[in-house]
């Protein structure tokens, strides 16, 4: 068992390698893609700000759950 305590970065990215639980934040305030090589989950609710635009490539799935 590991004595160092799990941080969770904003970007969700764990900074120790046990950790159990991710973050990440509830509205999705950049465009991103999701491209055909990648997946990608976030936990809900999520919001997308007004003129931000997430695209999800064709072979790719965004999962909100």
């Amino acid at each position: 068992m590991s004595t160092t305590p799990n941080f969770i970065g904003q970007s969700g990215e764990q900074t120790s390698f046990d950790s159990i639980v991710r973050q990440n934040l509830q509205t999705v305030s950049s465009s991103l893609t999701v491209d055909a090589a990648n997946n990608a989950m976030s936990a809900g609710p999520v919001t997308v700000a007004d003129g931000v635009t997430v695209e999800v490539a064709d072979g790719a799935t965004w999962t909100v759950v």
